[in-house]
Order: C-alpha cells, then structure tokens, then sequence
C-alpha cells in the first residue's frame, strides 16, 4: 500500500509540474519573466494614445498566467512600421508615432509568418460646451461634445494648476453618450483663481489582436478646452 500511494504521489507531482510548464509556456520562472514562447500562445494588451499629433504606444505582453514575457529573436510587434522597443522598467513595450487616422498593428512570430490587425481610433470631435474661454459654474456643469457613438467608452477629465498645486477630477468610464455632468461634490475641490482643464477622451476598444493568443487594444482621442471656474 505504502508503493501504491508513493506512486500516487509521484503522479499527481508530474502532472502538476506538466500543467505549470505548459500553462507557463515552457517553464516556471523563477525571475518573473519568460521568453522563447510562441506569440499565439501569449496575450497582449496595448494602448493607443493620440495627444498633440503624436501616438504614443505602450503594450504588454503576457503568458496565460498573467507573467511578463520578453519577446526573443525574431519576435516583434509593430504599429505602423515602428517597431514597440523594451522592456521598460514597467515592463512595457513602447512607441512614439505619428497620429494616424488608421493603425496597423503587426505581429511578427518567425514559427508562424506575419500577422495584421486594423484598428481605427474615434471620430474626430469638439467639446460643444462649456466653450473655450467661457465660464463653468463650480457648482456644478454639464459637458457636451459632438459626434457621439455608443460603441465608444468615455473619460472627461477636469484638471486645475493653482498655487504650485495640481487637482483633478476624473470620471468613471461611461457609454459614450455625448455628455456628462459634474455636480458641486465632484468639483468640490476646485477654486476660483486659475483657469480650469476639461478633456474629453473617447475611447474604441478592439478584443482580438492577430497572431496572439488573446488580445485587447485600447486607441484614445482626445480633446481639451480651458475654462474660467464661476460661482
């Protein structure tokens, strides 16, 4: 019996140890980081942000375990022919590109070819109200913009520089609905005296990036005007 159950035991340890190797994708690492793994067996999540003509691109790239993965030789992904360089110290892969009204993101896995994905950011728009250089009332105001698309996720966004110091209030993600309104708490610690940021940062979200095993991609766009805070 006492054989009976030593085999059981070395069974269920081999096992285990075959479901870590393969759930890692071929291995267990020991310093947080594993490479030479196929990209069809990773996930990658990447975010597109357009400010001020540019894109900035940041990506990271995972094992089904939720792990950082270092790409190896021959690996690559690229945004408009720009390869993503790192890791950073975030363990982020990144790019600075030129603001483009289509992005192509290419993944590059020597074992499987080339693989493309196309991703659109959102409509161009304007904040309709409050207007650029108006009044917004502290205690409280609706934000309007145009073009709105349900399909999108939204963040407004009101910021203050006053006396050396930043504030900031940022809202849920919401339906992109058109418009949104703050009331006196969510601007409670805002002040007369310096001028108010208010941005409007449409998002479209993609779940699939090709050539990976799993994928979402994140592109935003926005829009700011700067108000006069009111009583």
């Amino acid at each position: 019996m006492a054989t009976e159950r030593g085999r059981g035991r070395r069974a269920a340890l081999y096992f285990c140890a075959v479901a870590c190797f393969a759930a890692a994708g071929g291995g267990c690492p020991t310093d947080g980081w594993i490479d030479g793994t196929q990209l069809d067996r990773l996930g990658c999540t990447m975010f597109i942000v357009e400010e001020n003509g540019q894109a900035d691109v940041t990506a990271k790239i995972t094992s089904i375990l939720g792990l950082p993965v270092e790409l190896s030789e021959g690996q690559a992904v690229e945004v408009n022919g720009q390869p993503l360089t790192g890791p950073d110290a975030r363990l982020e892969y990144t790019a600075t590109i030129p603001r483009a009204d289509t992005y192509l993101i290419t993944a590059i896995e020597p074992t499987r070819g080339v693989q493309d994905t196309t991703v659109k950011p959102p409509a161009a728009f304007a904040i309709t109200s409050p207007s650029e250089g108006g009044e917004a009332s502290l205690s409280g105001f609706t934000v309007t913009w145009s073009n709105a698309n349900p399909d999108l996720h939204v963040l407004v966004r009101v910021s203050q520089d006053i006396f050396g110091q930043q504030r900031a209030f940022v809202s849920d993600m919401l339906t992109d609905g058109g418009s949104f309104t703050l009331t006196a708490e969510d601007l409670g610690e805002f002040q007369q005296g310096a001028d108010l940021d208010i941005t409007v940062r449409r998002i479209r979200q993609v779940s699939a990036i090709n050539g990976f095993n799993s994928g979402q991609v994140s592109v935003a766009r926005s829009q700011t005007v700067q108000c006069v805070p009111a009583p």
